[in-house]
C-alpha cells in the first residue's frame, strides 16, 4: 500500500473543532494538511507555496475568506480557493466564485462531498500547471 501524498491542502478555518474534522477527512483522502487558525497565518503559510488547493472559512477573525482569497490570487492566481461557511446565502456563493473561489461549500461539510472537491480542485490545478510549462 502506498504512502504516497496526493497533495497538500491549506485549511483556514478558527474554529477548532471544525479545523480537526476537516483536517481528518483531507488526511483520510489522501493529502497532506497544513492548518492557520486566522487569515494572517493562513496567508503566511500560502505564500511559503507548495501548496494544491485552500480551503477557508469565510468568517474569520481578522479578515475574512473573501479577502483570503483576493489576497492568494495575487500570488498565486492558478491556486484553487474553495470557501466554507456556515453563513450559505446565494449572494455569497456568487460573490465568491465571481472573485476567483474554486468551489463552495456549505456548513454542515458533507465531509465525502469535501473529499470529491478537493480532489477535483487538485487535478484542476496539476492540468492547468502542466498546461502551463508546455
Amino acid at each position: 500500500m502506498g504512502n504516497e501524498v496526493k497533495g497538500r491542502i491549506l485549511v483556514i478555518e478558527d474554529d477548532v473543532d471544525g479545523l480537526k474534522s476537516v483536517s481528518e477527512a483531507i488526511t483520510d483522502a489522501g493529502y497532506e494538511v497544513r492548518a492557520a487558525a486566522d487569515a494572517r497565518a493562513g496567508l503566511a503559510l500560502a505564500r511559503e507555496g507548495g501548496l494544491d488547493a485552500v480551503l477557508s472559512d469565510l468568517k474569520l477573525p481578522d479578515l475574512d475568506g473573501l479577502t483570503v482569497l483576493a489576497e492568494i490570487r495575487k500570488t498565486s492566481p492558478a491556486l484553487p480557493v474553495l470557501i466554507m461557511t456556515a453563513y450559505g446565502s446565494v449572494s455569497t456563493a456568487v460573490s465568491a466564485l465571481k472573485q476567483g473561489a474554486y468551489d463552495y461549500l456549505v456548513k454542515p461539510l458533507d465531509l465525502d462531498d469535501l473529499q470529491t472537491k478537493i480532489g477535483r480542485a487538485v487535478e484542476a490545478f496539476r492540468l492547468r500547471s502542466q498546461v502551463a510549462s508546455l
